[in-house]
């Protein structure tokens, strides 16, 4: 069904570095059109230079970049982890001349800064010095965000673009009101089987099932008392991401000693940040 809206050209700029956090920011732009373009009546429309710049020669190539971009964008996200870029003959680095050149033509610029870890000595320290002094340059121009890992970008970047979008660019007589979604839960059931065995005797396992509408993360299955436990292959570990419908399985390796009864005690984090558990009793 055709609907009328206002297009709103969101430029993403980030350094080498970050190319899957970008692709993730891309993402999270195609899902809020879904989510909210017709009620909104705004269409964001994602721009990387690498996708929507054409060739042009009569200037350097930060300067086409500008003109092409930059200038025609409506709001900036800036996405850095180790590295602020090349330098352009004019700014430390071309993602820094987009975001500066945004500011100074007071377009929304939200920026974004990686906290995952790296591996000791892979890092251009010359690079992290720039990028630690332009933090600091524009420290106390507002408000930075940080994130851990894709699922901390993705929930941060979808509550931010409903906020500049209802604050700057969402009409003034809108009948609808565009608020933030709740986050969809999850909600992770556990339970035991035991099966024959090829080689005789029973095989036992503990499966987990996110019957939820939202994803997992950071899931752990531990027992509720430490010395009252079966010993789960591969649970010491916590489970990354288990999707809306995601099941795990972990083998119980039980002898002669294991108690027939326990108690274990699931906990996950939601993707808006809240935290989830569930308690559960295995016999045999």
């Amino acid at each position: 069904m055709v609907f009328t809206a206002r297009v709103v050209r969101v430029l993403i700029a980030s350094p080498s570095d970050v190319v899957g956090e970008r692709n993730v920011v891309e993402a999270v732009i195609h899902r809020w059109n879904g989510d909210h373009a017709e009620a909104a009546g705004v269409v964001l429309l994602p721009q990387r230079w690498e996708v929507n710049a054409v060739p042009q020669l009569g200037d350097r190539p930060q300067g086409i970049i500008n003109r092409q971009l930059v200038d025609k964008s409506d709001m900036i996200i800036g996405v850095f982890w180790t590295r602020l870029g090349s330098p352009t003959g004019v700014a430390d680095s071309g993602t820094a001349e987009e975001i500066e050149r945004g500011q100074s033509a007071d377009k929304p610029i939200a920026l974004y800064f990686s906290n995952v870890p790296v591996v000791p000595g892979s890092v251009d320290q010359d690079q992290f010095r720039l990028l630690t002094d332009f933090k600091n340059k524009h420290r106390n121009d507002g408000l930075f965000g940080e994130f851990g890992d894709h699922m901390d970008l993705e929930r941060s970047v979808s509550s931010m673009l409903t906020h500049v979008v209802r604050e700057n660019f969402q009409a003034a007589n809108s009948p609808l009101v565009l608020a933030v979604p709740a986050a969809p839960r999850a909600v992770l059931i556990a339970s035991a089987r035991s099966s024959p065995s090829v080689r005789g005797g029973s095989s036992h396992s503990v499966t987990i099932v996110n019957q939820g509408a939202g994803r997992a993360a950071k899931v752990t299955i531990e027992p509720e008392d430490p010395e009252k436990y079966w010993d789960l292959m591969g649970a010491d570990e916590p489970i990354d991401y288990l999707p809306a419908g995601a099941s795990i399985e972990f083998v119980a390796a039980l002898d002669f000693g294991s108690p027939p009864r326990v108690n274990y005690i699931v906990s996950w984090v939601n993707e808006d940040g809240s935290l989830g558990e569930n308690r559960f009793t295995f016999k045999l």
